[in-house]
This record gives structure tokens, C-alpha cells and sequence, in this order.
């Protein structure tokens, strides 16, 4: 099939206009004279055209992992693998493109996406009685595929149960056009009595999968939810099951809970559950995510010290919940809901950067490149760094954020990450079930600690960063295309998703 979007010899993308197929109709802004207010959210670049604008502006090319991402996509084998022909129009690519312009999401995670082709994917649905309680999701923000199921409701908000299927529509138009593996959709086991079990194997087009699958999930919701949460019961009969495919077949499996609080055993099932994720065999190959829908903080925190203690973990809250995090950490992160529902599906896979982005060590300037999908010029990651409510506790060792590949694997980063995660283990075994705020202290305490033991100072105490501090410039020369002023203020940042103020 001939490839329309394509890269240059220096990794630059280019458009080829002498294509059949016309070009994306999602275009970002990139033509406003006016630059952005002085604190903004890092400029994303979603579609191809997005990279195109930013790639002229900046003349860096684009991540290795974002070509390749492209060129597999428009790949005879890939159009194959979804049951379709090979595409000579490129229809697969323009419409995951698409839907990446749709939601705003960095077109760096395109290629997290793909990354589920041949894996297995199981979500097992909490149907306990508070399910039924409300949710932090809006009814006027509910997806087209609920408008009928909740339009006579009264309530602003949306029970736990309907945001669950919300959830689960949402994902499956991304998962369309990926070759996954067997997927399965199931409610809770309680005892020797099965959930109801609906698999789905990839023998359709894109198209077809929507069909029938957002038809399934409309049928597995119809049933009102009732009965107790036996989280541990089910996350050991989902790994049950994903060792005997692995067995038969070798596929990687992701679980994901879709839950809404603690397991009806209270601590002791948490202790449980965290003792079966550590020692469980290949979690790279038996990931778990679980998928928060509640209103209430609480019902959280245990999910969140699970993905902290064990590895290939990830815990995704509601949406306004997890925004609200990761900005009150990266104030200058562009979290938006399609981050957001890719970190649903892909997480607990990328534990060194999806599921690093609400933790406190800032995220290297590789990594930012590899999400963002696009060059990064220094001044712009100096920016994201200083800016960072933690960049100053990691300062000192600030140009190996700019080389290395993982934050994980910088020293200060391994000593955050290890001196948390002995304490949140230690709370969990006393049955401490807290915030990870005194914990996390205790963690910034042990690299100011090792600062001032190496490098005879600790940025953190300097004020180094302090708000009478500025910086100004354009970090894409004197372009009028796309200018993204830079400064440092206290001011409010105004979400305009939301309309919450961010500090």
C-alpha cells in the first residue's frame, strides 16, 4: 500500500500531497498570531498535521517510536491483522489519527496503543450495590453511546454503574482499531458462581467490532447491580485464567477492575491482594489495572499504595480525580480525558512513564518526548522541570533528567521510589490504611538527604525556584505560528475542561 504520511531523511514529517487520500479534516489552531497567557499547558501535537506545524517551527525531528508507529499502521500486515484489506486509502491511520485529534491526546501514546497487538484483555465489572451510588462524572459529560440511558435522570451526576459503561464505550472505539488478542467482559465471581462472561474474539473489522461490542456492554449493564466486592477472589481467578491462555497460547493478558472502593474484607483482603500482585509469576506478562469510579478520595488510597508496592500495577481514578493530581504535581502537564482514557488501557504496561506521571520525580526530557510524540527543545523541558511541584527536590541532578531515558533510573529517583514503597509496604502490613502524603515526605527527605551527602547542597531548601523568579521567551524562535510564552507566576491557571483553577 503506498504511504501517505511519511518521514524524512532527518525524521521530519511530511504529507504526500500526490496521495489518493486526502488529508486528516481534525486541524489543531497552529495559525493564532496571539501567543498563549504566560502559564499554559505544554503545546501537544495530536494529529500528523499537528507534527508537521511543530516539526517546521522547531526543525526536530519526531521520536523514532512515533515513525514507526506510522509506518506499522499504514502496513499491508496491520490492515490484515484487523480483517481488512490492505488499505491503499490509509483509512486505519486517518481514523485512529482522528480520534487522537478528537480528544487532544499526544500523538506520542499512539504508539502505547498498538502496543496491546496480540494481548489478551479482560475486564471484570464491580457489580456490587454501591455501584449504584453516585460518580464524578457529569451527565452532561456522558458519551453519545449513554445519552438514552441516562436522559431521563435527574441527578447532575451519574451513578458508579452507568460511568463504568460509560468507561467502556469510550475505550473500545480506540480499541477498534487494534489487533488485540481475545477480549473478555465479565461481572464479579462471588463464590463458585461465575459473573456473567461475554468473550469477543478479533475475527471483525473495525467497524464490526464497535458494533457488536458496544452492543455487549449495553446488555452486560442492563442487569441492575447488586451483592458484596470480593476483589481478591476475582483478581486471582483473572489471573487463574490468564496463566492457562498463556499456557495454551503464550499471550500477554491485561486485567483490568473496573471497582469502585475497598473489598468487602476491608484490610485484611487488602493485604491479600498485596501479597498475591508481589509474588505472582510474569507480572509483565499478567498486568492489572484498576479503574476507580467513585466519588469519595477514600476509596482510592488503596489502590493507589497496590501500584506503588507492586510492579506492572496501575490504578486509574475518575477522570476529574486524576486530573486534579497530576496538575496539583505537573501544573503545566496537559492531562486531558484522552490521556486520560489511554492511561486506562495502557498504564499498568508503561510503568516508566503512563504510570509515573502522578508520582513526584519529574519525567526526563526523553520521556516527555516519547508521550509528547515530538522534539522538545531544552528551554521548553527547562520550563516543565522548574515548574514541577518536585523539580527543585531533584535539581542537582537535573542534566541527567535531560540525557536519561527513565527517571527511574537516576539515583535520586531510586531512592524516592524505594524509600516509598518500603513504607507504604510496612502501612499496609499494620493495616494503616492512609494517604501516601506522610510517606511521600518521608521518601523527599531521603533524596535531600543524599543531595546534601553528594553534592553538598540540596536544591529544594535553596528557594531556588522561587516566584519572584522569571523567565522569559518563545521556545520556537519568532515564529507568529504557534509562540509559547513562558514565565513563572502564582497566578491561577483556568482549566478549561473543567473550569477548575489550577495553582
Amino acid at each position: 500500500m503506498g504511504k501517505q504520511f511519511k518521514f524524512d531523511a532527518k525524521g521530519r514529517p511530511i504529507i504526500d500531497t500526490n496521495a489518493t487520500a486526502s488529508a486528516p479534516e481534525y486541524k489543531a489552531d497552529l495559525s493564532n498570531p496571539n501567543p498563549p497567557p504566560p502559564d499554559y499547558m505544554i503545546a501537544v501535537a495530536s494529529t500528523f498535521e499537528d507534527q508537521v506545524a511543530i516539526a517546521d517551527l522547531t526543525g526536530l525531528p519526531v521520536p523514532q517510536e512515533y515513525q514507526n508507529t506510522v509506518n506499522a499502521i499504514q502496513s499491508d500486515n496491520y490492515a490484515k491483522a484487523l480483517n481488512t484489506q490492505p488499505d491503499e486509502d490509509n483509512n486505519i491511520f486517518k481514523n485512529l489519527d482522528r480520534l487522537f485529534g478528537q480528544y487532544e491526546i499526544p500523538a506520542g501514546l499512539m504508539n502505547k496503543l498498538i502496543a496491546l497487538q496480540g494481548t489478551a484483555l479482560h475486564f471484570k465489572i464491580d457489580d456490587s450495590s454501591s455501584m449504584t451510588n453516585d460518580s464524578n462524572l457529569l451527565r452532561q459529560d456522558i458519551s453519545p453511546y449513554m445519552q438514552n440511558v441516562v436522559k431521563n435522570s435527574k441527578n447532575p451526576y451519574v451513578s458508579r454503574w452507568e460511568e463504568a459503561e460509560d468507561r467502556l464505550h469510550r475505550l473500545v472505539d480506540f480499541l477498534a482499531y487494534v489487533p488485540t488478542g481475545p477480549i473478555m467482559f465479565s461481572r464479579f465471581d462471588r463464590g463458585n458462581i461465575k459473573g456473567e462472561q461475554k468473550p469477543i474474539k478479533r475475527n471483525q473489522t473495525p467497524d464490526d467490532f464497535k458494533i457488536t461490542v458496544h452492543k455487549m456492554i449495553r446488555e452486560i449493564f442492563s442487569t441492575p447491580p447488586t451483592g458484596n466486592t470480593p476483589i481478591y477472589d476475582n483478581m486471582y481467578n483473572m489471573s487463574k485464567d490468564a496463566n492457562e491462555l498463556r499456557g495454551k497460547t503464550d499471550l500477554k493478558v491485561n486485567n483490568y477492575i473496573i471497582t469502585d472502593g475497598e473489598p468487602s474484607g476491608g484490610s485484611i483482603e487488602i493485604r491479600k491482594i498485596k501479597n498475591f500482585l508481589k509474588n505472582r509469576l510474569d507480572p509483565s506478562k499478567n498486568t492489572f489495572t484498576y479503574l476507580g469510579c467513585s466519588n469519595l478520595r477514600e476509596d482510592y488510597e488503596w489502590m493507589h499504595e497496590m501500584e506503588e508496592i507492586a510492579r506492572f500495577v496501575a490504578a486509574i481514578n475518575d477522570y476529574k480525580d486524576e486530573r486534579e493530581e497530576v496538575r496539583k504535581i505537573q501544573p503545566n502537564f496537559l492531562y486531558n480525558r484522552g490521556m486520560w482514557m489511554l492511561c486506562n488501557l495502557v498504564a499498568a504496561n508503561n510503568q516508566n512513564d503512563l504510570d509515573a506521571i502522578n508520582e513526584f520525580p519529574p519525567l526526563t526530557k526523553p520521556t516527555m518526548e516519547s508521550l509528547y510524540g515530538r522534539g522538545m527543545p531544552e528551554e521548553e523541558y527547562r520550563y516543565y522541570f522548574e515548574t514541577h511541584s518536585c523539580g527543585a527536590n531533584f535539581d542537582p541532578e537535573y542534566k541527567e533528567f535531560v540525557t536519561q531515558q527513565w527517571a527511574a533510573d537516576i539515583k535520586s529517583v531510586k531512592i524516592f521510589n524505594d524509600e516509598l514503597r518500603r513504607l507504604l509496604d510496612r502501612d499496609m502490613d499494620r493495616g494503616e490504611d492512609d494517604t501516601e502524603a506522610e510517606e511521600e515526605k518521608i521518601a523527599l527527605q531521603a533524596v535531600d538527604n543524599y543531595m546534601r551527602k553528594k553534592y553538598g547542597y540540596s536544591a529544594s531548601s535553596s528557594n531556588l525556584f522561587s516566584s519572584s523568579t522569571r523567565y522569559s521567551g518563545t521556545m520556537y524562535g519568532n515564529s507568529n505560528a504557534q509562540r509559547s510564552q513562558m514565565s513563572y507566576s502564582n497566578q491561577p491557571v483556568q482549566d478549561k475542561d473543567s473550569g477548575c483553577k489550577l495553582m
